[in-house]
């Protein structure tokens, strides 16, 4: 991994780890990172009511196959903290399904 990198993106990554495992991968990542580094997540963020069908059926399958799962907003900030990064931004992309990017800085 490249340090100090301006950009660390991370794509369908997180949902494959429960949470302790999710924060060390973000740890690692904040690890290289610099002061002005951003680190991209593109996940989806599942919403609390009116869930797309798609977004239920993958949080069943990351739970059976992998014990993870797709997080809410809510689960989202409560990692990103616990991680040591700040978010700067949440931007859905897919209103439908929840898929969206969350810009972090580290803290």
């Amino acid at each position: 991994m490249n340090k100090g990198a301006h950009i660390y993106y991370m794509r369908n990554i997180l949902h494959d780890y429960p949470d302790d495992k999710a924060i060390t991968v973000i740890r690692n990542n904040v690890s290289a990172m610099s002061a002005d580094s951003l680190l991209i997540i593109d996940e989806m963020i599942i919403p609390n009511t009116g869930v797309h069908p798609r977004a239920t059926d993958l949080d069943m399958i990351m739970m059976t196959t992998l014990a993870s799962t797709e997080r809410t907003e809510r689960q989202w900030d409560v990692l990103l903290e616990k991680a040591g990064v700040k978010v700067v931004q949440k931007s859905t992309y897919d209103t439908a399904t929840g898929d969206s990017i969350i810009v972090t800085v580290p803290k």
